[in-house]
């Protein structure tokens, strides 16, 4: 049997056209019976951590190499790429744009060393197009290195076959050319230099083949045989085929995979062939297959992976023969002083406790960055966050002021963080106010080096929906169709992992499958793609450290813009840099951190003085009873929801551990337990410890536990704790069993459920009970919330939650100044409103750039959230505050000449209403007065406009006023158009004009009309009998309708999505068909309506209202009418 190992493979990180991914590459291959394979994917090394843990996986061994982008000489092609096209020849032209395919592979780790850095070179100083070296960088860098002939696209074989830039050469000067590069090689690689052949039935390739059998004849060079795999099976070519059509179609191209020029960058027979096969398809070369065989064993290169080796930066200015873990806990030691007083003596033995842990994994650098990091930021008034996920159980992390919770006092555990019994790093992630998480970035490049600090990759793959709008777009799929595909999977009660799963579970989907040929088609390739990378960019937040140069421990790339120099990224991601063992963190940024720094700004220019103690009190029973009991927590982070608030209003919290408790309660697994909570919590269930059938076995070991969450489990550290009372674990096995539950691995957890009975069996409990234990143990933890990151994000929450109780125009000015998305910013103008704050429209002469409290009560729409108007809002502001308020419509024109599109937002948005005119009047004549102000403007000085168009009588014509110096030299300019009145435009245009370009209403709702009848009818709520059907609730909203949205329920039967306002915000909910033909025609969007609404009981939208009826409010009934409930109580 012959034995073989393929050395050109390619992987989905050949972004451009690789059809599997790394772990398929190194399966199939073992499959086939080899003992090793090669990684090159296209100009980086994306994959090398993750093709090598699935090589190990699998038992064979991993090669590492790169299919690099070769020039002959780098810093002459430069010099030609700087020179004007226009004046380069043909031959200089073809140069500027040559590449040649170059194969490297990591023979040592020096060589692997040298392949990395000569990856990060070619995509930084070498990219133009792509990532480029050249010989000179390959000579610097080729120890360690085997470097092969490559494909086609190799330098070699493009001379032979007279490719660019060499096809006006002679036959001679191509020869003379390809002996020079050919000894260049050797001269370069010595012995470590291949010459590799190909077959896939390509005519090009057997020109290349001769050219490889004379060059190994004349120069002794040994050959190897390679397939160039892109895909894992013959049967995958089409997924490959698919993967390129959708990189090079276009949207509108409907037959786009059946075109040959749309596929070409696809071809047949490039999967990993067997030993047999590749040996028999090239016979010429009998001692190819060997070769590879010699290159596998001399390959000894690793990466070396985290649990071997971590590579952390040391912290730098530490004191003389000082280690990190002495200042680490000299640190400690200054916070404890600061930060607990008074603790009593088990704080002190924790401390040591953690340190001693800390010291002995090897962290305490990493405490003290992650500490300088936070003081920065406090100390340039960056906000940060109080916590997040499980870093917040650290007593450590608390007294060096990167948390903000006692983590004693507070029930959180340091093993939930830390567990010394696993060998993954600890991950303190810090929450900073997202405006100015830049700040961040910069001061760890300038602390740590340039040299030593990257961002991070990160790609984006094909997942099902993506895979499905993708290849139903090269397949002819309408985007209406594509759309509403989308939209059934979406509907489906929980995301399907495959095609299949789609089609099986929806109606409407398995139809298509069967009747429509090109939804088919998508289907059987949607296995094929999902899961394969698509495209790169940078993560927004993760950054790697080295104690190094950078590409000495992971290749990098340059991104970003050559305006702004770009930024280092690693080419390998944040999975596969913890991989390596190195230190990547996440500086996370967080807009309510923001909210809570503007809000406090605004609350102080409104005289109100908002202290950080206050803040962090968390004790405060008015915004427990006003904002949390009261379910009014719109705006607040983690807690705005509608469920959410109602959950909140059924419990009535009272104190911090409540709210922390239904943080974590709210969420798809636990939420079946609110029920049960807050009746315990009451008082009207008796509190059971776990459940009732080990109630009276368990009760006095757990009750000290659980008694804050009323016998329930709710947290990872109640599982933790319980396991440890009651089966005698440590901290750090009940961490072990928590993390074997969430993973739900058979194997660890089967031996998880021994370990914890004879555990219980040891502590005096019988199997039975044991098991009985465990089963429950195994339910709750599956869905168990990390307690401290719960309490820090409620911590948080309760930040906003003292701001609207106490500042509530500060704290809705800020949500709306900070929100970008519209139907937030709806809701939270409606929530303003109901809270009795004014929210005026735009003015030209009172508004800022974005959303301002001028006066406590009242808040004012910004200019520059208004569409259409962008950078012109400052010219608008600056001109204001230089020259004064603007006195007329004119005025503010002539002065200001800003483009006609951001006027006519403004006035369709309100902000010229103060000036009198109507609004029809304003945007009908706004082009004419803009082309009279750019035509003479240079006439007339910009200075001189404000008394050239604005005198004291409010003349709308802008005629000078006699007498006026200043204006003298503008008498000669021809009179200004009048801007003359007109009837304003109907209230529904008007209403739709708003919200064309605000988002929303900015001078209110089209309901404001019909006070009386809003008084009457809007939240009336009933039940009405039904002979057939039972009971059925409805309720009524005083609203008008925004959008109709056509749609299809999942057995495919027409639907649509009415989307309407009340004084609530935005509501969404469905119409069906029984109900669309009798009140379609009251369906009018931004009308004054009644819409009545009915509680579905079963179907796919059990639990949801449905709109059963819609009733314009001019056609009601006057509200001192007898009858006036007809509307509600009986459909239209």
């Amino acid at each position: 049997m012959p034995q073989y190992t393929h050395l050109h493979n390619h992987t989905s990180l050949s972004l451009f056209d690789g059809a599997q991914t790394p772990g398929a590459l190194a399966r199939r291959v073992n499959q086939l019976g080899m003992g090793a394979a090669a990684i090159t994917d296209h100009g980086a090394c994306y994959g090398w951590p993750s093709f090598q843990k699935a090589c190990e996986e699998v038992g064979i061994k991993p090669i590492l190499g790169i299919e690099a982008y070769l020039v002959e000489d780098f810093d002459s092609i430069r010099e030609l790429r700087q020179k004007k096209l226009a004046s380069c020849t043909d031959r200089e032209r073809k140069l500027r744009k040559t590449r040649f395919h170059q194969v490297l592979l990591a023979k040592t780790q020096e060589g692997l060393t040298n392949i990395m850095k000569l990856a990060s070179w070619a995509a930084d100083e070498g990219f133009y197009h792509e990532p480029t070296i050249d010989f000179r960088r390959l000579r610097k860098r080729s120890e360690g290195v085997i470097a092969t002939s490559s494909c086609v696209q190799g330098i070699l074989p493009q001379l032979a076959l007279a490719g660019d830039p060499f096809g006006r050469w002679s036959k001679r000067e191509r020869v003379e050319k390809a002996h020079e590069i050919t000894e260049l090689y050797l001269d370069i690689f010595e012995d470590d230099f291949y010459l590799e052949a190909h077959r896939h039935g390509i005519e090009d390739e057997e020109t290349m083949n001769n050219l490889v059998q004379y060059l190994s004849g004349k120069y002794d060079i040994p050959v190897i045989t390679a397939n160039d795999c892109h895909y894992a099976r013959e049967e995958d070519y089409r997924a490959q085929k698919a993967k390129t059509c959708i990189s090079t179609s276009k949207t509108g191209n409907p037959t786009c995979f059946g075109d040959p020029e749309a596929g070409k960058y696809a071809h047949e027979n490039m999967h990993i062939k067997s030993a047999e096969e590749m040996v028999g398809l090239f016979e010429e070369f009998p001692e190819a297959a060997t070769n590879t065989m010699k290159i596998a064993e001399a390959c000894e290169a690793r990466l070396p992976m985290g649990k071997d080796e971590q590579f952390f930066p040391e912290f730098p200015g530490l004191g003389a023969a000082e280690t990190a873990h002495e200042r680490l806990i000299r640190e400690c030691k200054a916070g404890f002083r600061r930060r607990c007083p008074k603790s009593p003596k088990k704080y002190q033995k924790r401390l040591r406790h953690e340190l001693e842990v800390i010291g002995k994994m090897g962290f305490s650098d990493y405490f003290l960055i992650v500490a300088d990091m936070v003081q920065f930021a406090k100390r340039v008034g960056i906000r940060v966050g109080p916590g997040r996920g499980s870093a917040a159980g650290s007593l450590v992390a608390y007294v060096l002021g990167i948390t903000e919770l006692d983590p004693v006092r507070h029930g959180l555990l340091f093993e939930r963080f830390l567990n010394p019994a696993r060998t993954t790093m600890p991950d303190i992630d810090i929450d900073f106010d997202d405006a100015r998480r830049e700040e961040i970035f910069r001061y760890i490049r300038q602390k740590y080096g340039e040299g030593r600090v990257a961002r991070v990759i990160t790609f984006d793959r094909y997942g099902l929906r993506s895979s499905v709008r993708n290849l139903g777009r090269i397949f002819g799929l309408e985007p209406t169709t594509r759309d509403e595909i989308a939209g059934h999977i979406s509907a489906l009660d929980e995301e399907p992992d495959t095609v299949a799963e789609a089609t099986e579970k929806s109606g409407p989907l398995g139809r298509m499958r069967q009747e429509d040929e090109r939804f088919a088609k998508v289907c059987d390739l949607v296995p094929k793609i999902k899961g394969l990378a698509r495209h790169a960019s940078q993560h927004p937040a993760a950054v790697v450290i080295t104690p190094e140069e950078i590409s000495s421990h992971v290749p990098t790339e340059r991104r970003g813009t050559e305006r702004n120099g770009g930024e280092t990224v690693t080419q390998f991601d944040g999975d596969q840099l913890e991989d390596i063992g190195l230190l990547k963190m996440d500086v996370l940024g967080l807009k309510t951190l923001r909210e809570i720094d503007v809000a406090m700004d605004i609350a102080d220019g409104l005289g109100q003085k908002v202290s950080e103690e206050a803040l962090k009190a968390r004790n405060d029973p008015e915004v427990y009873a006003d904002v949390f009991a009261a379910g009014d927590t719109q705006g607040i982070f983690q807690f705005a929801s509608d469920g959410m608030q109602e959950a909140l209003a059924e419990m009535e919290p009272s104190a911090f551990e409540h709210i922390v408790a239904m943080n974590a309660l709210y969420r798809p697994g636990p939420m079946k337990l609110i029920p049960q909570f807050i009746a315990r919590m009451r008082g009207e269930e008796e509190t059971v410890y776990l459940a009732e059938s080990v109630h009276d076995a368990v009760k006095s070991e757990v009750a000290d536990i659980l008694d804050e969450t009323y016998g329930i489990m709710i947290f990872q550290e109640d599982v933790m704790q319980v396991a440890r009372r009651l089966a005698g674990f440590s901290l750090s096995e009940a961490d072990l069993l928590r993390q074997a539950i969430s993973k739900k691995k058979t194997d660890l957890l089967t031996n998880q459920r021994e370990n914890f009975v004879a555990g219980c069996r040891e502590e005096g409990y019988s199997r039975e009970l044991g098991e009985t234990i465990f089963g429950l143990i195994e339910d709750f933890a599956g869905y168990a919330l990390n307690k401290a990151h719960s309490a820090s994000y409620s911590a948080l929450a309760y930040k906003q939650a003292y701001l609207k109780c106490h500042h509530p125009t500060a704290f809705y000015a800020a949500a709306l100044q900070v929100e970008d998305d519209l139907g937030e910013r709806t809701g939270l103008i409606c929530g303003a409103k109901r809270d009795g704050i004014e929210v005026r429209r735009p003015s030209i002469n009172e508004s800022k750039q974005r959303f301002s409290s001028p006066e406590a009560g009242s808040i004012r729409f910004g200019l520059s959230t208004i569409k259409n108007v962008g950078e012109e809002a400052e010219a608008f502001i600056g001109e204001r505050e230089r020259n004064g308020p603007f006195g007329s419509f004119l005025g503010c024109l002539t002065r200001c000449v800003p483009n006609a599109r951001a006027v006519k937002a403004l006035v369709k948005a309100g902000a010229f209403d103060e000036f009198g005119l109507s609004r029809a009047a304003m945007h009908s004549q706004a082009g004419e007065v803009l082309s009279y102000v750019r035509k003479h403007q240079d006439s007339c000085p910009a200075s001189h406009w404000k008394d050239c168009s604005e005198n004291s009588s409010g003349n709308q014509s802008g005629t000078p006023q006699a007498g006026n110096s200043q204006v003298e030299n503008c008498q000669d300019r021809p009179e200004p158009p009048a801007v003359e009145d007109r009837p304003e435009w109907p209230p529904i245009k008007r209403f739709r004009a708003e919200r064309e370009v605000a988002g929303t209403y900015t001078t209110g709702q089209p309901i404001d009309a019909f006070p009386g009848l809003v008084e009457i009818y809007d939240g009336e709520i009933w039940r009405r009998e039904h002979p057939q059907h039972g009971a059925s609730d409805y309720k009524a909203r005083c609203g008008a309708i925004l959008s109709v949205s056509e749609a299809t329920t999942r057995k495919g039967d027409p639907m649509w999505w009415i989307e309407y306002i009340t004084t609530d915000g935005i509501t969404e909910e469905p119409l069906f068909e029984w109900r669309y033909d009798a009140i379609k025609n009251n369906l009018e969007t931004d009308v004054a309506a009644l819409i009545v609404s009915k509680a579905d009981t079963g179907g796919e939208y059990a639990g949801m209202y449905s709109v059963e009826n819609v009733v314009p409010m001019k056609d009601l009934k006057d509200e001192n009418a007898a009858g006036y409930a007809s509307p509600l109580h009986s459909p239209a």
